[in-house]
């Protein structure tokens, strides 16, 4: 067994301790720590598959969630239910006839720092790195983590709601530099960011949240659209993501792969909702109509955006009059664990045209599923020919019937 801790001296966030003779389903085992200042933490197991080893063509199997709880013994309790309930009886499928979960996506509020703005939001390193062990350390949580390949990006509340809309020039000299930091130590460690050295060593630093990766007859691009952000009152003068990331995302669409393009945006593509958009990517139309304007004309085909953030889960079709083989697919699931009132249908724009600058190209909004309210996961199981969307609630009954959308 070889094992490649973190190069000392580098200024990174988390080391892996790699175990490569672990021949499971060509998966990548290692141990995972976090390094805080003179003190290393052991954080739990993990495991990543290697790209190398899979079949382009097989179907794949992901568990799409977002966890959203404050941090506090109660909420972590209560969630953590949810986490087992993932994967106790996935893993009994697995064993007796085959099922699997070849992944989980977490999209972003894995933790709640600002409290919803009304307790003691966290504003300083140590605080966010409590709330992060509080988290982190729940049994069914390192457990589904240590057997799953997990892969995470950041929302609003991995730093302050609605981030940045009400930042002030000292919530960007004090209150990001810490959260991102900690969010470093505790979740960019799950991405394939760093990279693994000549000599198996992990090396490098993060320059940016996005990234991709391939998993079976799936291509991934994890986005990050929250800290690349540029808040306006203005929505002409706001941006969602930097030039660099738009570039690398519709040259990823357009890359002529063949696979289906499973795109990860912490708040949802669409549809809109009916009022407060400001957060969500109908704040951000301008950007949003490149992406699809993109898609249209280059004729993409097998495009699905998940996404969390709203506190239900549902799926929902875009399709365009200019071409009749032009169709997008999003899936929103949220939350595995919200003590509060969630979300309704009639909270969201389910059918007409979707926003978009004047003249331009018309997208329509339909073929909604049922909404459900709930605490709740999505299984997604995807094939080169169509998506089935499950929604269970945290105890692991099935909502509704699967939702079944062909490319």
């Amino acid at each position: 067994m070889r094992h490649h801790p973190l190069e000392p001296g580098l200024p990174v966030f988390a080391g892996d301790a790699f175990e490569e003779d672990l021949d499971v389903g060509a998966q990548l085992f290692f141990r995972r720590f976090a390094l805080t200042g003179d003190a290393c933490h052991f954080v739990g197991f993990g495991h990543q598959r290697d790209p190398a080893a899979q079949d382009l063509h097989v179907e794949t199997e992901f568990i799409a969630k977002v966890i959203v709880h404050r941090g506090d013994v109660r909420a972590c309790g209560i969630a953590d239910v949810a986490y087992r309930h993932v994967m106790e009886p996935a893993l009994r499928k697995q064993i007796a006839s085959g099922i699997r979960i070849d992944g989980l996506v977490m999209m972003g509020d894995q933790i709640y720092a600002d409290d919803l703005n009304l307790l003691s939001p966290d504003t300083a390193i140590d605080e966010f790195l409590s709330r992060y062990r509080n988290v982190f350390s729940q049994p069914g949580l390192r457990q589904l983590m240590s057997r799953v390949p997990t892969y995470m990006v950041l929302d609003d509340h991995e730093i302050e709601d609605n981030w940045p809309s009400k930042a002030t020039d000292k919530d960007w000299l004090t209150l990001y530099p810490a959260a991102i930091h900690a969010y470093q130590i505790y979740q960019c460690s799950h991405s394939p960011l760093f990279t693994l050295g000549p000599t198996g060593r992990i090396e490098g630093t993060i320059d940016k949240f996005w990234y991709t990766f391939q998993d079976g007859c799936c291509d991934w691009f994890i986005m990050d659209s929250r800290s690349e952000r540029k808040w306006d009152e203005n929505p002409k003068h706001r941006r969602m993501i930097k030039p660099t990331q738009m570039e690398a995302l519709l040259g990823w669409l357009n890359d002529g792969s063949g696979q289906v393009k499973m795109v990860v945006t912490s708040v949802p593509f669409f549809p809109d909702l009916e009022e407060e958009n400001d957060d969500k990517w109908g704040g951000f139309i301008s950007e949003r109509t490149e992406i699809l304007d993109h898609i249209l004309e280059n004729k993409i085909r097998k495009v699905v955006f998940l996404s969390g953030d709203v506190h239900c889960s549902f799926s929902i079709e875009l399709t365009s009059p200019k071409d009749p083989g032009f169709k997008v697919i999003s899936v929103i699931s949220s939350s595995f664990f919200w003590p509060y009132p969630h979300m309704e249908e009639g909270d969201f724009q389910m059918k007409g045209k979707l926003a978009a600058p004047k003249n331009g190209n018309v997208y329509r909004v339909g073929s909604a599923s049922d909404v459900f309210n709930t605490d709740n996961f999505a299984r997604v199981e995807v094939t080169p020919a169509q998506i089935v969307v499950s929604f269970f609630e945290r105890k692991g009954k099935q909502l509704g019937t699967p939702v079944v959308r062909t490319f």
